[in-house]
């Protein structure tokens, strides 16, 4: 599908491209920069193509190291794709460890990206009784998890998140700013020009 969208920039059906994920290996998506704008939304220091990404290392870090001060027993850490491949895997996971250590117990899940995935996967949480902490990978998804453990009424444990949301902002949910509307915003402009610059965002997490 890359490929047929890049020979559709190549027959001129549009002026520019914005890759939000890709398969495909840079040097095959470079050798189409002579017909139009191309732009990644991945670190990149391609002479060719345009990128900007978003450093989710300072906030992930702010956000593990005010989780580790509330002595927790176990978290639970939840991912659309548990892969190495996937940007947000890598990099939770990275903050993580560099913040607890191998001392702190945790478990995965992958496959959540909604708030019904959420919900669900919450029947299985509230049996792990030494879970203390959920760190979501979005504001949505945090929000399936409160609606599951106060419609219970069990014990709540601490839910995180990410991307901050609306949902996580009128549910009060600590959250990772990715600046998604920045990236977006960005991401077009850079798209529009004529030449090819990279740009970065810094993450950062908010305490509601």
């Amino acid at each position: 599908m890359e490929q047929d969208y890049l020979e559709q920039l190549k027959g001129k059906a549009f002026d520019s491209l914005i890759f939000s994920s890709r398969k495909i290996p840079v040097s095959i998506i470079e050798n189409y920069a002579k017909y139009g704008q191309i732009v990644l939304l991945e670190p990149s220091k391609s002479p060719l193509l345009s990128s900007i990404s978003v450093d989710r290392s300072q906030g992930l870090m702010a956000l593990c190291q005010w989780l580790k001060k509330q002595d927790i027993k176990k978290c639970a850490l939840l991912f659309s794709r548990k892969k190495e491949t996937s940007v947000t895997y890598k990099a939770t996971m990275k903050a993580f460890h560099n913040v607890f250590g191998k001392q702190q117990a945790f478990e995965t899940y992958g496959n959540i990206s909604t708030y019904q995935d959420a919900y669900d996967l919450a029947k299985l949480l509230e049996k792990d009784s030494e879970i203390g902490a959920i760190i979501a990978n979005g504001d949505d998804v945090a929000a399936g998890l409160l609606t599951y453990y106060q419609e219970k009424g069990l014990r709540l444990p601490l839910i995180v998140s990410q991307e901050s949301q609306l949902s996580g902002k009128l549910l009060k949910i600590p959250s990772v700013n990715n600046h998604s509307f920045e990236l977006g915003k960005t991401a077009f402009q850079l798209a529009t020009q004529v030449t090819c610059q990279h740009q970065s965002l810094d993450s950062d997490f908010l305490l509601r």
